[in-house]
């Protein structure tokens, strides 16, 4: 090991070890006066927990996923010694840890066993090692998994001395970081200059309110959806580009994600690569941003403008607002555009200016900006699968902001029916027929996105009764006073739960019809082409069991 690391400079060294992680650690020390040496004890057995002295801590860590989460809360490495007796454990460390290592450092394998001369079996790190070359020398072929191409990227070479493997590590990897262990991690990496926590919320049990029937797909209703621990941030010198993108040193921030409780994260921004589970390749461009000096409060999205997700998870970021402003006075909200020179949306400027934010105090970014301080938070509503009791709260505001005074209100219809427009994704085939029944039944048919904002909140506001094609303009329903019945009809390849989500909260009776849509997922390989797929509704089928329901 000490031939392969020769003379370059250490700073950070880990090794992964299977017996005597102190002896270990003490003589890695030694040799490497000017390290930090981390040794990742990979036990399954009773073993003390993370300890340090004299320049080793030692981590207990019995899983692969244990040591990724070791080495995260740490600058990358210079040299990774993987010296593991365990010949299972040693390719899905190599698959999994190599992007910890610095831009030209090392991972070496040591503990290995030689094939020998007479051909016997070949240990599975050869083999894996083997495959990530193969992929290297011929990179277009069509048989690569996910992860194969970029896991060979990160190799610049491979030598073998008879006693290590020694793998030289190309590349360098923006690390994804999940809500729980950004603090963990960023001190780690960077020490206090990071930022703080401002503010946190306990982890609620979850408990529905409502009570969901389908006709199908029953299983897919949460009955219960437990709320993890929110947190607001406050995170310092930080590149922000459009589509939530915020990347502080090399870590993407756990604001970046509208899905952050995936095991993989994932991002619509094109200046991300994907990698693997947990690393990503970011674009020179970040390294050019353009300064933004001041504080920003994050209320971007994946979708910059889209209703559908401003009125679902981006309005779920506004209960820290409060205590950030009385932080930081001057702060101003940022949001991003998909266009040079774009502006917020009207649905933006106007739930905002319910909030009490004025438009002057909205900053949209169309490139790549460096901010002085970043505030983020953990999104209260996430779809389908929590929504936090505090959005009854936001949703509340939102509606006495936006619904016209009780003095001046007009009378509403008590039962409505959204639909959508005919050139619309996800279009049900049958529409006006499905339209016509509810119309029979005293609904009115109504079109939210051709209303103002105001409208909008008055017509739902009071409804008792609100039906409809699932989407967007059953959003609305947040700002209902009481709860009601609803009933939503959809394809059953349209999975995405944001309806049952604020029905659940709210107490709601919640009716689901499901029709089969036209394509199914053998279909394509696009899987928004299948989510957006055209339906029809089941008349024969279901056409009983939804008069009764009318009636009732």
């Amino acid at each position: 090991v000490e031939a392969a690391i020769g003379r370059r400079p250490v700073r950070h060294l880990a090794v992964i070890v299977s017996v005597n992680p102190g002896g270990v650690g003490a003589v890695f020390a030694r040799r490497y006066p000017g390290a930090q040496v981390h040794v990742l004890h990979h036990t399954r057995g009773r073993a003390a927990p993370r300890s340090t002295r004299w320049r080793v801590t030692i981590h207990r860590t019995p899983t692969v996923n244990a040591m990724h989460k070791a080495l995260s809360a740490m600058p990358p490495v210079q040299v990774l010694v993987e010296a593991t007796v365990n010949e299972r454990v040693k390719p899905a460390t190599l698959r999994n840890l190599l992007f910890h290592v610095e831009d030209g450092g090392l991972y070496i394998i040591d503990g290995l066993r030689d094939p020998g001369p007479d051909g016997g079996s070949e240990p599975d790190v050869w083999a894996t090692l083997r495959r990530m070359l193969e992929v290297k020398a011929d990179p277009a072929r069509t048989d690569l998994r996910p992860d194969e191409r970029f896991r060979s990227d990160a190799i610049d070479d491979v030598s073998y001395d008879r006693h290590v493997i020694t793998v030289r590590k190309a590349g360098v990897h923006a690390l994804k970081v999940h809500d729980p262990d950004a603090d963990a991690v960023l001190s780690g990496r960077l020490g206090p200059r990071w930022g703080r926590v401002i503010d946190t919320r306990e982890p609620v049990s979850g408990a529905v309110r409502g009570r969901a029937q389908a006709n199908k797909l029953q299983e897919t209703f949460r009955t219960a959806m437990p709320v993890p621990r929110m947190y607001l941030r406050e995170y310092r010198d930080v590149v922000c580009a459009p589509r939530q993108l915020a990347v502080q040193g090399d870590v993407l921030l756990p604001v970046s994600f509208h899905h952050g409780l995936r095991e993989r994260l994932q991002t619509r921004s094109p200046l991300v690569s994907p990698t693997d589970t947990h690393f990503t390749v970011l674009d020179p461009s970040l390294t050019r941003a353009e300064p933004l000096p001041g504080v920003y409060y994050h209320l971007d999205s994946e979708f910059p403008g889209h209703f559908g997700h401003f009125m679902t998870e981006d309005i779920a970021k506004l209960w820290g607002l409060k205590q950030a402003r009385a932080a930081h006075p001057d702060m101003k909200i940022l949001l991003s555009t998909l266009q040079p020179g774009g502006e917020p949306s009207t649905v933006q400027r106007t739930l905002l200016a319910a909030w009490g934010v004025a438009p002057t105090d909205i900053v949209c970014i169309d490139r790549p900006v460096r901010v002085d301080t970043l505030i983020g938070c953990t999104q209260m509503f996430y779809n389908g699968i929590y929504v936090h009791p505090e959005m009854h709260e936001i949703w509340g505001r939102l509606r006495e902001g936006l619904r016209t005074p009780a003095a001046d209100r007009r009378p509403s219809p008590r039962r409505i029916f959204v639909t959508r427009p005919p050139d619309a994704l996800r279009p049900c085939r049958n529409g006006p027929e499905v339209e016509a029944l509810f119309a029979e039944h005293d609904f009115e048919i109504v079109r939210p996105e051709s209303l103002t904002i105001r409208e909008q909140v008055d017509l739902f506001a009071d409804a008792e009764v609100v039906a409809g094609f699932g989407g967007s303009g059953m959003f609305n329903a947040v700002y209902c006073t009481r709860p009601g019945r609803r009933i939503v009809i959809s394809s059953d390849r349209y999975i995405a739960r944001n309806e049952w989500a604020i029905s659940a909260a709210k107490g709601d009776d919640y009716h689901h019809f499901f029709g089969e849509a036209e394509l199914r997922p053998g279909d394509t390989t696009a899987k928004w082409r299948v989510f957006q797929s055209p339906f029809s509704f089941d008349f024969a089928r279901d056409g009983a069991a939804l008069r009764a329901l009318l009636q009732d």
